[in-house]
């Protein structure tokens, strides 16, 4: 990993409010939200670009963003 802003919320160097984590990404509160439940969710893999991320990991990211769209929804 690289030292970004982004990494160091993965590596737990920086403080950020988690909304879920599994092994391959992780799901954060955007600290400037532009609306209500604006989440971040990040690949652990630093990457420059999406196609350097697994599609595994993509499949998995895409994933929890609907999953988080739908409870956000609800709220």
């Amino acid at each position: 990993m690289c030292d970004c802003v982004f990494c160091r919320i993965i590596q737990k160097k920086s403080p950020a409010h988690i909304v879920k984590e599994t092994k391959n990404m992780i799901a954060i509160l955007d600290i400037a939200p532009i609306h209500e439940g604006h989440v971040i969710i990040l690949p652990k893999l630093h990457a420059d670009s999406i196609h350097q991320i697994p599609m595994e990991v993509i499949t998995e990211v895409m994933e929890t963003a609907q999953q988080l769209a739908k409870t956000i929804k609800k709220q």
